[in-house]
């Protein structure tokens, strides 16, 4: 049998880097990307939100009904621009791409950077990437 595990020695981080692979290769690139762990206040503000707006939907209409899947796309890019907090190392023909709200949502919602809003999506669900060693154990 093993040790217990003491809680005290693990802490749930804020944010997360992510490393973004080469879609073709699967090899670490120079390009990081910040995102937001599950406890992160603008990312559980952004999943709130939604939730409220199904909610309010479901009030509305009295039915659950089924968005539009175009909807639910552009609703998926809304949330991971929500959930990323900064970048550094990605470009485009050369020049640097300069980190804001707007172009994350617009890089997320470009059906050519697919591969990128699967990696950023993917690392989103991956909640040992928030988790690390407590300072105080």
């Amino acid at each position: 049998m093993s040790e217990e595990l003491d809680l005290d020695t693990l802490e749930q981080k804020t944010s997360a880097e992510l490393v973004v692979k080469h879609p073709i290769t699967g090899e670490p690139t120079a390009a990081r990307i910040l995102i937001a762990g599950p406890e992160h206040a603008l990312r559980r503000s952004a999943i709130f939100q939604r939730m409220r707006a199904r909610r309010a939907e479901v009030e509305r209409t009295g039915k659950l009904s089924m968005p539009d899947p175009e909807d639910e796309d552009a609703d998926e890019a809304n949330l991971l621009a929500a959930c990323t907090l900064g970048w550094s190392g990605l470009s485009t023909g050369g020049q640097p791409v300069v980190y804001t709200a707007d172009a994350a949502r617009a890089l997320y919602s470009d059906p050519r950077r697919r591969w990128l809003r699967d990696q950023v999506k993917a690392a989103l669900d991956q909640r040992e990437l928030f988790i690390g060693s407590s300072a105080t154990a």
